[in-house]
């Protein structure tokens, strides 16, 4: 395996032939190994992976070229395999970058950052900062915004890709005493297995128009036309691998959603008109719109509760309190107990008095402490807590 010249005095191995890979991964599947991707995500919906940086336990580092390796099974083998356990730093872009370029979603995953919250060091720190506080190393951030499929890299580059990697097992020797001492080293652990499996799950095109901040306040036809645009730009991005916003910005869709138009006219009167998709995707709009207007009302989605209502704040602070409570009481950080996103869905389905179908991440720990917190929360204000279903 070709050496890499020394940077910071780390050796790095530079893996850019398909025998180097399968050595490497028959060598390092046996260990502990750490992880980390670069990539470029300027012009496409997906991630374009321009290097994997990879160390083992004793410290060597291998930066693997992924714009020249092509006979990838060995390391689609090492991804699958659950009993490796991989190092990684707040891995859900990196998720992506597996997927997109070898298929497979890795297993066995420690996310460090999520480790971190655990751990007692705050939410959501990002790998310097907790180096830094760990390690008191202080590591540069300059490559950051680096292009990244450019060739060859240069030695700065390589340097603070090694570094992303390098640090990660001592990081982790740290968090996992932290963990086991706290007793959370199995929570962490589970969370760490749930968001591989979110990732899988994904979203379901058909529920994109929700994300949208302003759809609250369209209801009916409107808000079924919002979500048929939704479900076809979050689709045809996927096709052709396009940034959303390409292809009508959040804005724009919900003008047109509550507009209605009727004609190309209509359409570029609207104040968030966009030149370049009017041009391609007029037709395709009107199209979705006509669809929406003839569309029977028994297929409009419900209207979404209204976020300024009295009885919609008096839930969401109970709600709020309850989890303010149980993170004390857990020493734990707020925002690691449940994502916004999924206390919004709670909260709907509570005030829609539907049935609330439980995250992959609320079937564990969750769903022995967070879950009966909210439902006493409700109780306490009178209210019945919504019916729940497994996923």
């Amino acid at each position: 395996m070709s050496l890499f010249p020394k940077i910071s005095a780390t050796p790095i191995a530079w893996v850019a032939q398909d025998t180097q890979l399968a050595h490497l991964c028959t060598q390092i599947s046996t260990s502990t190994t750490a992880l980390d991707t670069e990539f470029v995500r300027v012009d496409t919906f997906y991630p374009q992976p321009g290097l994997i940086q990879m160390a083992d336990a004793r410290g060597q580092i291998y930066l693997l070229d992924p714009l020249v390796l092509k006979q990838l099974d060995p390391l689609r083998t090492l991804m699958r395999d659950k009993n490796q356990l991989k190092l990684i730093h707040s891995c859900s872009e990196d998720l992506e970058v597996f997927y997109q370029w070898l298929g497979v979603w890795p297993q066995g995953l420690l996310d460090t950052q999520i480790a971190a919250a655990f751990a007692g060091l705050g939410q959501g720190i990002g790998y310097q900062r907790l180096v830094s506080q760990i390690l008191d190393i202080h590591l540069d951030k300059g490559e950051t915004r680096s292009d990244w499929r450019q060739r060859p890299l240069t030695a700065s580059q390589c340097d603070y890709a090694a570094q992303d990697v390098l640090y990660l097992h001592q990081v982790w020797e740290y968090l996992r005493q932290r963990l086991e001492a706290r007793g959370y080293l199995a929570w962490c652990l589970q969370d760490c297995q749930h968001l591989v499996q979110e990732a899988q799950e994904g979203t379901s095109p058909q529920e994109a128009y929700l994300k949208v901040k302003q759809a609250w306040k369209l209801q009916g036809v409107h808000l079924y036309a919002l979500s048929l645009l939704c479900a076809w730009r979050e689709q045809h991005a996927r096709e052709v691998n396009l940034p959303r916003n390409r292809l009508g910005s959040d804005a724009f869709l919900w003008e047109v959603a509550a507009h209605l138009p009727q004609q190309r006219s209509a359409l570029t009167r609207l104040e968030n008109t966009q030149a370049v998709p009017l041009r391609r995707y007029a037709e395709t709009w009107l199209e979705l719109v006509a669809q929406a207007r003839q569309a029977p009302a028994e297929v409009w989605p419900l209207d979404l509760p209204i976020p300024t209502s009295a009885h919609y704040k008096s839930q969401l602070q109970a709600l709020k309190k309850a989890l303010k409570a149980l993170a004390h009481r857990l020493d734990l950080p707020t925002e690691i107990l449940v994502r916004k996103r999924h206390l919004m869905d709670y909260l709907h389905a509570s005030l829609r008095q539907q049935a609330y179908t439980l995250p992959i991440s609320w079937t564990g720990w969750r769903r022995q402490h967070l879950l009966p917190a909210l439902e006493h929360a409700l109780q306490q204000e009178g209210i019945r807590p919504p019916p729940v279903q497994e996923s």
